[in-house]
């Protein structure tokens, strides 16, 4: 009997660690890496746009210094060392904010009108028939934005190519949604379908993780199930009686009685 008890005793050692073992035992979907989509602002767009089309000057290029900044008198800046890129950006920021402030008058259309003014000049915009036709209610100013694309007279192609993605990344009219709201349309969408697939995937992990666990429970415990069951029942012994009986007598010998099983 106390052989019984220590194998069974073992079985149980053996199978709490196997269990342990099975995959995503344990495991939480905390932590699961996620697409995730960083929507950028109109204003950061712009900054990219200028830095991209402006370069970093460099002391030869003066009166332009970082980011296309015209030194004005009085301005205490270096005339042969070149700004850093983290100065410049500085200075570009700090330059547009101050242009947008300049025609704030025109609500959500001061951020490309600040941006246009940052290469032609305040001054120059004011006087542009952009700045007209907005005042005007007119909204249809992409060919009036466009047209500020010479140098000298001449049509620029860089600078041309410069204003189409102005225009394209900045610009709202009335009948059509802009970049920005779209692409934060698209990443709301992107990450509600990559929480759904992550969703569907824990569940999925979660149920196989379960099956196991029952089928490892029940490879494990069946033998002691089976053991347990025969123990619990009587069972029969044919003895021999004296001749005067005509048939054999069975006697029930109950054994639970005298057995000492842990339970499970």
């Amino acid at each position: 009997m106390k052989k019984l008890s220590t194998i069974l005793l073992v079985l149980l050692a053996v199978m709490i660690p196997a269990a342990t073992c099975l995959p995503g035992f344990g495991k939480t979907d905390k932590g699961q890496p996620t697409q995730q989509v960083e929507s950028v602002s109109s204003f950061e767009r712009a900054v990219q746009i200028i830095k991209k089309y402006e370069g970093l000057h460099k002391p030869q290029h003066w009166p332009l210094i970082g980011y296309g900044h015209l030194v004005k008198p009085g301005e205490k800046y270096s005339r042969s060392k070149a700004l850093s890129e983290k100065e410049a950006e500085a200075l570009l920021r700090k330059d547009l904010l101050k242009n947008c402030a300049a025609f704030r008058e025109f609500g959500k259309d001061s951020l490309i009108l600040g941006v246009l003014a940052y290469n032609i000049g305040s001054g120059n915009t004011r006087k542009s028939s952009v700045v007209k036709k907005l005042r005007n209610g007119d909204r249809n100013i992409k060919e009036n934005y466009l047209s500020h694309c010479r140098y000298k007279g001449k049509v620029l192609a860089g600078l041309k190519k410069r204003r189409v993605e102005e225009f394209e990344a900045l610009f709202e009219t009335d009948t059509r949604t802009s970049r920005l709201g779209a692409e934060q349309e698209l990443t709301a969408s992107l990450e509600t379908k990559q929480q759904t697939k992550v969703s569907a995937s824990t569940s999925k992990a979660k149920t196989a993780t379960e099956s196991g666990e029952r089928n490892l429970t029940s490879s494990i415990f069946s033998p002691v199930r089976m053991m347990l069951g025969a123990l619990s029942h009587p069972f029969t012994i044919a003895t021999s009686v004296p001749q005067t009986s005509k048939s054999n007598q069975t006697i029930n010998l109950p054994l639970t009685s005298s057995l000492c099983v842990p339970s499970i």
